[in-house]
């Protein structure tokens, strides 16, 4: 970063040694106009001098984002000079947060924040595709998830309407009314195999909350949050002091 700063600098000195004389003749040709164009070359030249740095560092972002989503370093597709170990886990996660702190918080890009997956019911019934923002994976402890996965909670992603593409058979619906604010809600499910596919409202649905063990990179999308915490079974916040197995 500092030798890249250096060579920048030193390109821009060499240039304006060039320019020096005539930009001098341009700022007090017209006395009038000397504080304007003062101001205007201050802001010219502070953004070309920070340019760079921005650049390198919304660089930096957005490949801290990408070692968060894949828990690995370097994250896959990212060609490095060298040979380097991957290094997955607590390590990678330590690596990608450091990334963005030195990025300073730059803003991510909305292309950076879509991921493109798929998925579908357990029988292949039903298919489909997707375009998600990873980062709003949620996890849902309310009484009504608990009932009707049968299980401890769910695992959500929102998918836009227009971003989302289901295929093959059709879901078979059943709305839900039990929630505690009363809007009804529709649960969609494969008629073969009873999957769970998603949840969406009942009239406009312009948003699909997605089941998470129906996509196939269900690995990569990690929880960002826990809502309805009030409800959630206390042994199903942290299991990780319970006893472990590879298989059954």
């Amino acid at each position: 970063m500092i030798v890249f700063a250096a060579a920048i600098g030193g390109l821009l000195i060499a240039g304006f040694e060039h320019i020096r004389k005539p930009f001098r003749e341009w700022l007090s040709s017209e006395p009038a106009e000397t504080a304007r164009r003062a101001k205007l070359a201050v802001y010219v030249s502070a953004f070309i001098l920070s340019a760079p740095v921005i650049a390198f560092a919304i660089y930096l972002w957005m490949l801290g984002a990408r070692v968060l989503r894949a828990q690995q370093f370097p994250p896959p597709g990212f060609r490095v000079i060298r040979d380097t170990p991957v290094v997955g886990g607590s390590g990678a996660t330590a690596r990608g947060h450091v990334m963005q702190i030195l990025a300073v918080n730059a803003p991510r890009s909305t292309e950076e924040l879509i991921m493109k997956i798929d998925g579908g019911c357990h029988c292949g019934n039903i298919t489909f595709v997707a375009d998600i923002d990873p980062e709003k994976v949620l996890i849902c402890h309310c009484t009504d998830c608990q009932n009707i996965t049968g299980t401890a909670y769910r695992v959500i992603v929102p998918a836009a309407k227009e971003e989302l593409t289901l295929r093959g058979g059709k879901p078979k619906e059943y709305v839900k009314t039990t929630a505690e604010s009363g809007t009804p809600r529709v649960q969609a499910f494969c008629p073969e195999c009873g999957t769970p596919i998603y949840s969406t409202s009942v009239d406009e649905r312009r948003v699909y909350g997605l089941r998470i063990g129906t996509i196939s990179q269900r690995a990569q999308l990690r929880p960002r949050k826990q809502q309805w915490c009030q409800s959630a079974l206390t042994w199903a916040i942290d299991l990780r002091s319970m006893a472990q197995v590879e298989k059954q």
